[in-house]
Formats: C-alpha cells, structure tokens, sequence
C-alpha cells in the first residue's frame, strides 16, 4: 500500500477520533442547541472532510488556524453557547489537542530512536503513533473536563482520571516494549490491535463511571424533588388552614366590630384589637420573594423555628437566583436551615438563636447562617470541614451545600473563630 495512502486513512481516524473527543466536550459543557441529531452527524461530517482536506496539504500553520476557527464555529453553531464564553476553553482545548500531538509524536521518535522521517516512511509505527495520540488526548480530554465543567461527581470524576492516567501510562509502556520487539508485519498488528484495545478499554471505564455518576446524581435529584414536595405540600397545607382561619375570620367580621365598639372606651379595647392584627397577620406568609421555591423554604423555616422557640434574626435582599436551579436552591437553603434548626433544638429555650443573611456584593451573592450549638456535638477534621454530628444529620447536609455551592464555582466556609456559634459562609457568583 502506498506510503501517502497509508498517512492520509491513518491521520484521517486520528481525526476523526479526536474531533468526536471534541464534539462530546462541547455537548458537555455547553448543552445541543437542537434535538434532530441527523443535523450533528450531518456537520460531524462536514467538519472531518474538510479538516482531513487541509490536512493534506501538509501546512502545519494553516491546519492549527483552521483548527482554531473550524472548532469555534461548529461549537457555536450547534451548542448553546456564543463566542464570548466557548472561546477560551475551546482554544485551550484546541492547544491540548496540538501539544498532545507533537509530544506523543516526538517522546514516541526519541524512545523508539528514529527521525521523524522514519515515523513517516513506516506505516505500522505511523498508525502506532496516531493512535497513542488519541489515547492520550483523550486522557487530557478527561482531565479538562474535569477542571471546566461543573458537576456534583466531582470526587468520582477525579478518581476516574486519576485512574486513566496511570492506566494510560501503563498502556504505552506496554506498547514502547512490544514495539522495540517488532520484526515482521503481524508483530505490528498485534501492538495496533493492543492499543484499539486499550483505547477501548479506557472509553467502557469513562462510561462506568458515567453511569455511576449519572446514578448519584439521579438519587441526588430524587432526594432533592422529595424534599420540594414535602415543602409544598406541607405548604399547601399551611395555605389551606389559613384559608380555613380567614373564612372563619371573615364570618365573625360583624361579631368582633361589634365587640370592639362596645369596649372601645375600656381598657381592653387595644388588647382586642391587637388580638385580632396577630390572627390577620397569621394569615400570611412569613416570608416572600421573587424566587417561589426560596419563599416557601424560608416560611417553612421560619414556622418551624418558632415552634421551637428558637428566635430568628433574618436579613434578606430579595435575589432571583436564577441562575440557580431549583433543586440546587432546594439543597443549599433547606439543608442549612435544616441544619441550624436541629442543632438550635439541642440547646434549652431561650437560648436557641439563628442568625440568617443573604446579600448581593458586587458580582457575588454572600450567604451566612449563624447559629448556636453544643460545641461538643460535631467533630471537624483537618480541613475544617464536619465529620461527625448527631446521627450524621449535619455532616451529611453540610456535605451536599459544599458540593452544590462547588458546582456554581463557589466558596464554602465554616467559620470556627466564632465563640459557641456555628457558622457557615457561602460565596457564589452570579453569573451573567
């Protein structure tokens, strides 16, 4: 088969290899603009022809410009994004997959002792070559993932690129040694077979971990929809007996004017009367705001601290928070109000006491939930993070606002300068 051919299909798989890496990024981090995927397998396509069309031309510069522009215009074209926020990545993107190339080429030259001619002029070790490329872009791929894309699996994504990396170090081991060993053609076809095996292999562990990761964020959501229904629905119920106790207050209307006239000149006039302002006031809502599923945590909230006797300090700008979604809404304010209310019910009366504050401060909306506690009930570690509490209840709730607060890019903090007070410190930027 003729040398040119042979670098044409070789370098043309790699392409498409790695353009479909690419493609699977942009679907990640920025979401399909459009449902019809014929339209994506169309421009898929398109993409590879012309790309492995310039490639042929053997002009490194004007492949790494046409890399830059084509990776641009397909991500913005079919992916919800726009150029102000895919730029950046996708040029670093591109560069990975640039400095991937020449490295794995170059290392692979030196180990094996041979000129970048040789590479060329044999087909077994060009095809070698192209598909280590691929294995390690794709390891790069998982680790800029990792870095750029938000997400509540973290800490299982970690430990999956963690594992391909070495796996990926092991793997062109294997391959440097059998390559030195390679005396005839099918020794050859072995190590290709070897490396579309591990490339393989790496691909079904991505989806493992996929699936164990979509896995735990179903059980996240599922958790999280409990809980939005259970304050609905216990919502619903509160509105329900304040619709009941403004029927019956509407009905005795006549009666408590009359009653109120004839002790308007006695003492007890005001008394009555402040009587009925606290049943009125009753009747509504504790707390409301633009954001529905924010209010009725919040009066949730707030009904049950007072039946706990537990005296609440709230100050609250009213935020959209839009750029929040309701489950996660859900997860930050009911976990720390779960939280503050639980370890507030430790303490006796007239000493339970929640200090709660949510502001906006330039691009950031600050949020601080301060509260008492026996300071022997909960254990930190080292990093200041809780280990330990009654029944794990805080730890846990705690675990999941660190996580939700990580994924919008922001901060967590436990404050532990504070004397007999719990305080717990968020920063998140709002996004534009």
């Amino acid at each position: 088969m003729d040398n040119n051919f042979f670098e044409l299909v070789s370098q043309s798989l790699s392409t498409i290899a790695v353009n479909f890496i690419s493609m699977n990024f942009f679907k990640k981090k920025y979401g399909k603009k459009y449902q019809n995927n014929i339209i994506y397998i169309s421009a898929f396509i398109l993409w590879n022809i012309i790309m492995i069309g310039i490639n042929s031309l053997h002009n490194p510069i004007l492949n790494m410009i046409f890399m830059f522009l084509s990776s641009e215009l397909f991500c913005v074209s079919l992916f919800k994004t726009n150029i102000k926020k895919s730029f950046v990545p996708n040029i670093f993107l591109v560069l990975i997959g640039i400095f991937c190339d020449a490295t794995t080429f170059f290392i692979w030259s030196a180990l094996l002792g041979k000129t970048t001619n040789d590479i060329y002029q044999n087909m077994q070790l060009m095809l070698i070559s192209n598909l280590l490329y691929v294995l390690t872009f794709f390891i790069a791929y998982r680790i800029f993932l990792l870095i750029t894309i938000k997400s509540d699996t973290k800490i299982l994504r970690l430990k999956e690129t963690v594992f391909l990396f070495i796996v990926t170090i092991v793997e062109n081991f294997i391959v440097y040694n059998y390559t030195l060993k390679i005396s005839q053609k099918t020794d050859g076809i072995v190590i290709i077979a070897f490396l579309i095996l591990f490339l393989c292999f790496n691909i079904y562990i991505t989806y493992l971990v996929k699936s164990v990761s979509d896995t735990y964020e179903y059980k996240y959501k599922i958790a999280m929809l409990t809980k939005q229904n259970t304050l609905q629905l216990e919502n619903f119920r509160d509105l329900d007996y304040k619709y009941n106790q403004s029927i019956k207050i509407i009905h005795d209307m006549k009666k408590n004017l009359r009653v109120y006239e004839d002790l308007k000149d006695n003492q007890r006039a005001d008394d009555y009367k402040q009587t009925l302002e606290d049943e009125i006031s009753k009747l509504f809502r504790e707390y409301q705001c633009s954001n529905t599923i924010l209010s009725i945590i919040i009066s949730q909230s707030l009904s049950q601290a007072e039946k706990e006797n537990i005296i609440v300090d709230i100050q609250m700008e009213d935020l959209s928070l839009s750029f929040i979604t309701d489950l996660d809404i859900t997860a930050i304010f009911a976990n720390l109000w779960d939280n503050a209310i639980e370890a507030c019910k430790e303490m006796e009366e007239g000493k339970r006491h929640i200090d709660f504050i949510m502001r906006q401060v330039n691009g950031f909306v600050l949020i601080n939930m301060e509260n008492v506690y026996f300071v022997d009930k909960l254990v930190f570690n080292k990093n200041g993070r809780v280990v330990s509490s009654k029944e794990n209840h805080m730890g846990v709730g705690l675990s999941i606002v660190e996580s939700v607060v990580e994924k919008y890019n922001g901060f967590f903090h436990i404050n532990q300068n504070v004397k007999d007070k719990f305080v717990v410190e968020l920063t998140i930027p709002i996004e534009q």
